[in-house]
C-alpha cells in the first residue's frame, strides 16, 4: 500500500510539492525497498523509481549505486511481464542523459 501512495505521489508531481523537494530521500528509502524479495512491492518500488528517474539528481544517485543497476539488470531476465517492463521504465530513464553513460554498465548504453 506504501508504495502504491508513493506512486500516485510521484507520478502526479506538481511544481514545489513536499514529495519532488524531497525525491532524493525517497529514492534512497526505495533503493533500500529494492532488497525486499516481495513481486508486488518490486514492481510498485521501480515505478516510482520511474517516475523520479525523470529528475538528473535521481538519475545520478542511481548511476552512482552500482548495485542497484545490477539488480535492476537482473530483473529484466525475470518471468513477470511487469518486472521486466517496469526495470526497462526505469533503464530507459537513466540511459537520456548523456552525461551519466559513463557510470552506466556498457551493455546498457
Amino acid at each position: 500500500m506504501c508504495c502504491a501512495v508513493l506512486n500516485n505521489m510521484s507520478y502526479y508531481n506538481t511544481a514545489g510539492s513536499v514529495f519532488i523537494k524531497h525525491r532524493l530521500v525517497v529514492a534512497d528509502f526505495l533503493i533500500k525497498l529494492l532488497a525486499v524479495e516481495h513481486t508486488a512491492v518490486t514492481i510498485e518500488t521501480l515505478s516510482v523509481l520511474g517516475n523520479l528517474s525523470q529528475y538528473d539528481d535521481v538519475v545520478q544517485k542511481l548511476c552512482e549505486e552500482r548495485h542497484i543497476l545490477d539488480i535492476i539488470c537482473t530483473l529484466l531476465d525475470s518471468d513477470n511481464a511487469n518486472l521486466v517492463y517496469k526495470s526497462c521504465g526505469v533503464l530507459v530513464n537513466l540511459t537520456k542523459t548523456k552525461e551519466f553513460h559513463h557510470k552506466l554498465p556498457a551493455n546498457l548504453v
